[in-house]
């Protein structure tokens, strides 16, 4: 049986991505944040969030972290941690492929997690000792035991640091694994969760990006730890998580790029 808080954070990504669905392919306004075309932001993703800190601020008294406005704060231990358009560049571009993304977490831990895929209706979601679910189906992490053949997920942030980090990686599993960017990191995340793909790799990505997504894996199984192999403990945004027979070998691929 699902919390409160759960139930909320479900119904509350299923409203915004049902939104975020019926504006697919519409009109809507295109700006940059930061002067970088890469870092995009719409009025859609605006709307997505506002229905979403509405709904989060009705029912509860946590903080909220969100991507496009930034920290709302309360006296509470609390904090929802929320990514209202995960995949931006892709739904501006009308590539059916993004998400909602909502995690709740205490302190520097995640209590639950759920991503909203609205194109597809898939929706993942766990909590902290319940395990990972899609639509109400259990999931766990793949059991590929060996780098080579294996699927992974190579991602990055925006400054120059995180390419030429994403560029050394890419280099030394290209003749070894297949190689997958889908331009949303929660969703990705998801895929690993759900055993489809073996291994996510990023630096770069912000706390609303992954925060839903780290604690879908661990509940499926999989391991999350930073490139070094360091418990994660929001102290860094490298972030390896993988389905954990796979972690050490992963780890030592990647040593010496941070």
């Amino acid at each position: 049986m699902n919390s409160k808080n759960l139930d909320l954070a479900i119904n509350t990504a299923t409203k915004a991505g049902d939104f975020i669905k019926k504006s697919f392919g519409s009109s809507f306004s295109v700006g940059m944040k930061q002067q970088n075309p890469n870092d995009v932001v719409t009025e859609v993703d605006r709307k997505s969030e506002a229905i979403i800190i509405e709904a989060l601020s009705d029912a509860s008294d946590f903080s909220i972290l969100s991507e496009e406005s930034g920290m709302k704060v309360s006296d509470s231990s609390h904090r929802w941690v929320v990514d209202p358009l995960d995949g931006t560049k892709n739904f501006s571009r009308q590539v059916p492929l993004f998400c909602v993304s909502i995690a709740l977490m205490r302190g520097n831990d995640p209590l639950l997690g759920v991503v909203y895929n609205p194109m597809s209706g898939e929706c993942f979601c766990s909590e902290a000792g319940k395990g990972a679910f899609l639509n109400g189906r259990l999931i766990r992490v793949s059991e590929r035991s060996i780098v080579e053949g294996s699927l992974i997920f190579l991602n990055r942030g925006l400054k120059a640091e995180h390419g030429n980090n994403f560029i050394e990686a890419a280099s030394r599993f290209r003749d070894l694994c297949s190689i997958r960017y889908f331009g949303t990191t929660a969703y990705e995340l998801c895929t690993v969760a759900r055993g489809n793909g073996d291994c996510f790799l990023s630096s770069g990505d912000k706390l609303w990006d992954y925060a839903a997504g780290i604690l879908l894996v661990t509940e499926a199984g999989g391991i999350v730890t930073d490139w070094n192999g360091r418990a994660w403990d929001n102290s860094t945004s490298y972030i390896l998580a993988s389905n954990g027979k796979l972690h050490e070998d992963i780890k030592k691929i990647v040593n010496g790029i941070q």
